[in-house]
């Protein structure tokens, strides 16, 4: 799994146990944002966080099951949801 593979340089990058810092931002940021399937056309609110390490993955829509998502970067989805109408 590639969260679980990040999560491991992660660690491996700590000193004495403590997070690793890059300038003024920690280990990730995080951050919700609305996507839209092109399918379907229903909305998601996706729960994402950014890391140092890069991330791969996808997801698919919650109500046609089409690809709603792709990633390759340091943007890691962690969950999706319907947004309520």
């Amino acid at each position: 799994m590639v969260l679980a593979r990040g999560l491991a340089e992660i660690q491996s990058r700590a000193v004495d146990g403590k997070p690793v810092y890059a300038g003024s931002m920690a280990l990730w940021d995080k951050g919700t944002e609305e996507v839209t399937c092109r399918h379907c056309g229903t909305r998601h609110i996706a729960d994402y966080r950014e890391y140092l390490l890069s991330n791969i993955g996808s997801q698919g829509c919650l109500k046609c099951g089409n690809e709603l998502i792709s990633w390759n970067g340091p943007r890691d989805y962690i969950e999706f949801r319907l947004e309520k109408e």
